[in-house]
């Protein structure tokens, strides 16, 4: 029978490839079917999940009427939510008498995303988002901002049996957590200060220098805190590997710990090198978001399996930062009049190691382990 007219209403992101797959899971050709796409971002706990659409619009068959279909918080915790995968890295560095690295090794594990949409990737065992955002060896990818020789790194794809899916900034979130702490452990290994190593290591960018320096100086880094009071300082750029067109952003967070352990995010300041700003509220905007959403996880998300079920039903046990935990946030715009580039994901991931990082300052805590949650900090 022919499908009856129709007309598919969503705000999500993936709304165009939900749309083809509702009409070809109901036996219409792919082009057919009317969709409207409200403006709504991402959709969160349930993105990626193929089952909604699919679902309403077999309603709509039985019931010869309009149909609709909606989703409490808890069934995306726990029904068809896709987290971000897991992830686990170790390093050994290799340093010279000047206190540089002049070896590099890292290996990683973690389920492999794109596996999922390019079998080949799996059969390889070689995963993109194990790459990107970190130093690394592969021809395929530019190389990374620090420049390093020695570099020899390797990743391993592991099936946890958990349904996985991006995250913003996918590899950067993990990679960026990685290298920057590696970073900062050098430089506190041999004696130096956090922001004049990585200096010393961005020697053919100017661009991340300059965003570099520029942050550091807003936040004025060096200049005297209470007490209980420390910095942390972290750089990422985005795009680069897929796209050519390279956003770099730069954070520093100022966090408290009281006696006591008790840790607040007190102040981030962010610089972001994104071309031309067409629209500097927007900009802004972004990193606002990002901070908060990067400062979030940091923190606080974790979702746990118990008897193979997520254990997180809804945001009364699964925490994020709210009004109360948001830092005071300096946002700066690089002028630059050079094509615009994207400001949605690179200012995710810096805020996590520059929070850790400002916690070691302050305790002489390392952390290694995400979310900080109840992590012993004194």
């Amino acid at each position: 029978d022919a499908l009856p007219a129709s007309r598919h209403y969503g705000a999500d992101e993936l709304h165009r490839a939900r749309h083809r797959r509702l009409l070809r899971g109901l036996g219409a050709h792919p082009e057919s079917g009317g969709r409207h796409e409200g403006r709504g971002g991402s959709d969160g706990l349930l993105r990626g999940s193929d089952p909604d659409p699919y679902h309403a619009a077999r309603r709509w068959l039985r019931a010869s009427r309009p149909a609709g279909l909606c989703y409490a918080g808890g069934d995306g915790l726990q029904g068809s939510a896709k987290t971000r995968p897991a992830s686990m890295s170790r390093y050994q560095v290799g340093l010279g008498e000047d206190g540089m690295p002049v070896q590099w090794e890292s290996q990683i594990a973690q389920p492999n995303i794109f596996a999922q949409f390019l079998p080949p990737l799996g059969w390889f065992d070689f995963d993109p988002l194990a790459v990107a955002g970190g130093v690394h060896d592969y021809g395929l990818f530019p190389d990374h901002f620090y420049k390093i020789e020695g570099v020899e790194t390797d990743h391993t794809g592991v099936e946890l049996g958990v349904p996985i899916g991006p995250w913003r900034a996918p590899p950067t979130s993990l990679n960026v957590f990685y290298t920057e702490s590696v970073m900062d452990e050098l430089a506190h290994l041999v004696g130096q200060d956090p922001l004049e190593y990585r200096l010393r290591l961005i020697t053919e960018s100017p661009r991340h220098k300059a965003v570099l320096e520029q942050v550091a100086n807003q936040a004025g880094w060096g200049t005297p805190l209470p007490d209980g009071h420390s910095r942390g300082i972290a750089i990422n750029d985005w795009f680069g590997p897929i796209m050519g067109a390279i956003t770099v952003v730069a954070e520093v967070a100022e966090v408290s710990v009281s006696k006591r352990g008790k840790l607040k995010v007190e102040r981030v300041d962010c610089v972001v090198d994104c071309g031309l700003a067409v629209n500097p509220d927007s900009v802004k905007a972004q990193m606002e978001g990002s901070i908060i959403m990067g400062m979030s996880a940091a923190l606080f998300e974790q979702i746990t399996l118990e008897d193979g079920r997520v254990v997180q039903s809804n945001f009364d046990d699964y925490r994020i930062a709210r009004m109360r935990d948001t830092p005071e946030i300096n946002v700066s715009i690089v002028q630059n009049d050079a094509a615009p580039t994207g400001t949605g994901e690179p200012g995710t991931s810096p805020i996590v190691p520059a929070i850790t990082n400002a916690i070691f300052a302050a305790t002489g805590v390392r952390l290694r382990r995400l979310p900080i949650g109840r992590q012993k900090l004194v």
